[in-house]
């Protein structure tokens, strides 16, 4: 199903298309995330693109206009975007990207690098935590950036930021997928709670997040229990 414009050669589509129909509704409120096609099982967007497909070969104007102007709901819109601010990030083990959302405006955005004007580890082309074998959410005076949190964070006033919310997202170096149980590090917590942002929303697949409340960190103070890492 990789080659969308040679959907015509598929008639197995092309016979399900009245089943396929019959999910619309279902299919719009995103219920669907995988569905049996062609043989082959592919994703939502995937499955939309073979619908937009059909609308055009069939001239099917009346679906058309139900499908064919899906739009993203708010949540992944904005990770949507707080994931392209982590391809600026030059950390050579995760790319963090975070952005803080107030009032349904984008206030700053953030991600993962030295402070200005120093060398990077992607230009230096090592990582002083990788080479120690460093777990992650350890030992960050090691670490030459500041987290994409913190760079979001001064770059907005405390006044602008209080009751907002901080999305942030994730992506392993080695292998670019997502990063399991992102969090926050204790030193960003710490930070996020004093900007006054009120939730944060972290990326756990294409589709789903974890919504944080800033107030549980407050009342689970991490730093009295020992508890390291993230």
């Amino acid at each position: 199903m990789s080659n969308i414009t040679n959907c015509n050669s598929c008639a197995r589509c092309r016979k399900e298309y009245s089943l396929l129909r019959s999910f619309a509704k279902t299919l719009e409120r995103g219920s669907i995330i995988w569905y049996h096609v062609g043989g082959s099982y592919c994703s939502k967007a995937i499955l939309l693109l073979h619908l937009n497909y059909w609308f055009k070969l069939y001239a099917l104007s009346e679906f058309e206009r139900e499908f064919c102007f899906v739009r993203r709901d708010k949540i992944n819109y904005y990770l949507d975007i707080a994931q392209t601010v982590a391809e600026r990030c030059t950390c050579l083990r995760r790319k963090f990207g975070a952005i803080i959302v107030n009032h349904d405006e984008i206030i700053s955005t953030g991600y993962v690098g030295a402070p200005r004007g120093r060398k990077n580890c992607v230009d230096l082309k090592t990582c002083v935590r990788e080479e120690k074998n460093v777990p992650r959410g350890e030992r960050y005076e090691l670490c030459r950036s500041v987290h994409a949190e913190c760079n979001a964070i001064i770059s907005a006033s405390r006044r602008d930021m209080v009751g907002s919310t901080l999305f942030l997202v994730g992506i392993e170096c080695s292998t670019g997928e997502l990063v399991e149980e992102a969090a926050p590090c204790s030193m960003c917590k710490r930070q996020i709670i004093n900007a006054g942002i009120v939730r944060v929303i972290i990326r756990n697949t294409p589709e789903e997040f974890t919504s944080v409340n800033v107030h549980e960190w407050i009342d689970y103070d991490e730093s009295l229990s020992g508890k390291l890492g993230y």
